[in-house]
């Protein structure tokens, strides 16, 4: 079974934690101790997020699988720290737990494979469709997916999704469908077909 959750929404699923683990011990009046050890955990948690390779991050040095092994660490650690910390109050101790099983839910539900690569978060064409850029600038949709245009970077943008594609008219498609010995997808979606070049 496919995981429901995109690296493209893990990106805000990760920095919506941060913010909320420092907003949270300021909001409920925690002690100083665990309001700084919060904003450490905010902190590291942008850090990652910003070292990961996927949609959200800045430098691709971690891979999505080690970003969601992280992520996995931090919400045993929550656990842990909620078990442990037997001087706090029941709600502080909650809340961490609270958080410590949202991460590990987090982890588990998202995707191994990266969406995109940093810097693809606002331009990923296929960000709410599914599917993945290569190093090569290629968008490559998942198995359950389909998306036949090639998607190249031209200089520090992106082209739009329909850029590659050519008019496909009557005689091309009849052209084609000659060439295949049948009527095929092609005389009912011109869309489907790819010219020279266009294919991934």
């Amino acid at each position: 079974m496919r995981p429901p959750i995109s690296s493209h929404t893990h990106g805000l699923i990760d920095y919506a934690a941060a913010a909320a683990f420092a907003a949270v011990p300021r909001l409920f009046g925690w002690d100083r101790m665990m309001t700084r050890t919060m904003d450490a955990a905010a902190l590291g948690t942008v850090a990652y997020a910003h070292l990961t390779d996927y949609e959200a991050g800045a430098v691709p040095v971690l891979s999505m699988r080690q970003h969601l092994a992280v992520d996995a660490l931090e919400g045993a650690t929550f656990l842990a720290a909620a078990w442990m910390l037997d001087e706090e109050p029941p709600a502080v101790r909650w809340t961490l737990a609270g958080f410590g099983a949202f991460a590990l839910l987090a982890s588990g539900l998202t995707r191994r494979q990266a969406g995109g690569h940093p810097g693809d978060f606002l331009s990923s064409p296929g960000a709410a469709r599914g599917g993945h850029r290569t190093r090569a600038g290629a968008w490559v949709m998942d198995a359950d997916g389909e998306d036949r245009t090639m998607h190249l970077p031209s200089g520090r943008g992106r082209r739009p999704e329909t850029a590659g594609r050519q008019p496909r008219g009557p005689e091309f498609r009849r052209h084609i469908a000659a060439d295949r010995g049948s009527v095929g997808p092609a005389d009912r979606d011109p869309s489907l077909v790819t010219g020279p070049g266009q294919g991934i």
